[in-house]
């Protein structure tokens, strides 16, 4: 544990061997705080009743707190040796407000089991989520699961100090859509996910759909999701794989958007009515118009520089200050185009 505290009272009698003692009376806890390594809620405000009989140990009238809502209780320990404690606590939580994996954040009730021999305890069930915010991005650093293993010749203490005090195994039903706010994505899905494994780094299978009116980013641009569905297939990996379709519409083109594989590393197709090569579509996409349509606006500008220079020679031809220099220095001043083939640009010249 990394925190426990509060009042308990215990009356009982202990007799047999240390190791497998059989115990008789009765303990109540009142206001406990109890803390689990790597898991981000504590258990709050925490009362029990426990009944004592041999070697097991009856749990009745659980109750406290839990992420913000209240959860009640009851269960029962057996005692069969040293880190042999076979367990099996049911516990019915509303209202829960919970923060797990990080930058996911949902509220609902759950129906769980805390059952095991020794750490780690493993806490399963069903999680019915009513709301959810979801701000993680798809394509975050996939974290390879199992990819590293203890040497067998570690210190048994060393060994001992890795384990995790709890393990996940949830299923995880969206009743409702859960909004979806990242740099991809500002809509809502729905859906059903199973969720295993130690809380910092659950791994995550199933599938979620995502909702029509969803929308997507894209080169800055904003598209309409027609359809959308997002597979965690993975047991090994957070990434998920993608397959999204979407279209929107940029200057008089039709752009359709299709968006599949892992999340890491998707496949992104762009196609256009009226029909553009892709490499259009995207200059399309980037900078608002088309390389063909934007070469034609470089070479009108040159040919509106060029006109600038024809007629700004003219009129320095016939400025009355030109003729006044002329008269009065014999100086006769030209204005003329030369054309530099390396820059494929028109150079005005005086003379």
């Amino acid at each position: 544990l990394e925190d426990i505290g509060g009042p308990a009272s215990l009356t009982a009698s202990v007799t047999g061997p240390i190791i497998k003692p059989e115990i008789l009376g009765s303990a109540n806890l009142k206001d406990v705080f109890v803390k689990l390594k790597n898991f981000p809620h504590a258990f709050e405000k925490v009362s029990a009743e426990a009944l004592f009989s041999h070697s097991k140990v009856l749990i009745q009238n659980i109750n406290g707190q839990l992420a913000g809502g209240p959860f009640t209780g009851n269960g029962e320990i057996q005692i069969q040796g040293i880190k042999d404690f076979p367990t099996n606590l049911r516990l019915r939580a509303e209202n829960m407000s919970l923060h797990v994996p990080d930058k996911i954040r949902s509220t609902g009730s759950a129906e769980m089991t805390i059952s095991g021999r020794w750490f780690p305890f493993t806490i399963s069930g069903t999680y019915n989520v009513s709301s959810a915010l979801v701000e993680k991005e798809l394509n975050d650093e996939a974290v390879a699961l199992g990819s590293t293993r203890q040497s067998t010749y570690l210190p048994k203490i060393l060994k001992q100090n890795s384990f995790e005090p709890i393990l996940l195994d949830l299923q995880v039903n969206l009743e409702r859509n859960a909004v979806v706010k990242n740099s991809l994505m500002d809509g809502t899905v729905k859906g059903q996910l199973q969720i295993r494994g130690a809380p910092q780094s659950p791994v995550i299978t199933g599938k979620i759909n995502i909702d029509k009116n969803t929308k997507l980013m894209f080169k800055d641009k904003t598209f309409e999701l027609l359809t959308g569905n997002v597979q965690f297939n993975n047991p090994n990996e957070t990434a998920p794989d993608l397959y999204i379709s979407a279209q929107s519409r940029v200057n008089e083109y039709d752009i359709n958007l299709l968006v599949q594989g892992p999340s890491k590393a998707p496949v992104i197709r762009l196609t256009s009515q009226p029909p553009l090569p892709e490499q259009e579509i995207i200059s399309l996409l980037a900078l608002g118009v088309t390389s063909s349509r934007l070469e034609q606006n470089v070479q009108a500008k040159d040919q509106a520089t060029q006109t600038g220079y024809e007629i700004g020679a003219a009129v320095i031809s016939n400025n009355p200050f030109t003729k006044n220099l002329q008269s009065r220095l014999g100086v006769n001043i030209q204005i003329s185009n030369t054309f530099d083939s390396t820059k494929n640009i028109s150079i005005p010249k005086a003379v």
